[in-house]
């Protein structure tokens, strides 16, 4: 296993190692880290690769990354550490209005039975806000949670979690803290919106 994670590793790394930004023996690392678990080393995967942005150091952010791997193999949640992580780096640094529409982006998302695309759920989320004074919907969370979710990059493929662990993480409050999600709101903002 650690040596299919590391194939792995050094292919989606690949573009970095060429730059001179990381190297083999920090791809071995991370794939040693992982503690024989895929989903860790491709969630670490592709939130470097959505981290290239201005002022922001790939070592730093790479040692950051390895510094959330599971304690152990016997670890029962071992993605937990990690996606609390990916949270914290995105949405801690802004206020109360950024978190509301986390939660509610994501409840949408995660409620409903056939993925939707990022195009239908801002147009439900606009429908559901058109009675607000100076509602203003903007697809402010999805571009961001690329190493959670697949397809938020494109308008019109379905938005889902990258993993089965991502749903579970964020329904459970005991384990995601205040990034836990409730279903609820999902399904005032879909059937709402929906009628509207």
């Amino acid at each position: 296993t650690d040596k299919d994670i590391y194939a792995y590793v050094l292919h989606r790394m690949d573009k970095f190692i060429e730059l001179c930004q990381l190297d083999k023996s920090q791809c071995m690392r991370l794939a040693q880290k992982a503690e024989e678990v895929f989903q860790w080393a491709y969630t670490v995967c592709e939130a470097l690769c959505q981290a290239q942005k201005p002022g922001i150091k790939m070592k730093s952010q790479f040692e950051h990354y390895l510094s959330l791997a599971p304690s152990s193999k016997k670890d029962l949640q071992p993605l937990d550490k990690l996606y609390t992580g990916i949270l914290m780096e995105l949405f801690d640094k802004y206020d109360e209005e950024v978190m509301k529409e986390y939660k509610e982006t994501m409840s949408q998302m995660l409620m409903t039975q056939e993925p939707l695309s990022r195009r239908a759920l801002i147009e439900i989320r606009k429908a559901y806000h058109q009675d607000e004074e100076g509602a203003n919907v903007e697809d402010v969370v999805l571009p961001y949670l690329g190493s959670l979710l697949t397809g938020v990059d494109e308008g019109e493929s379905p938005v889902c979690p990258v993993h089965a662990s991502v749903r579970d993480f964020l329904l459970d409050e005991k384990r995601s803290g205040k990034y836990a999600v409730k279903l609820v709101d999902g399904h005032n903002t879909m059937s709402f919106g929906t009628i509207k």
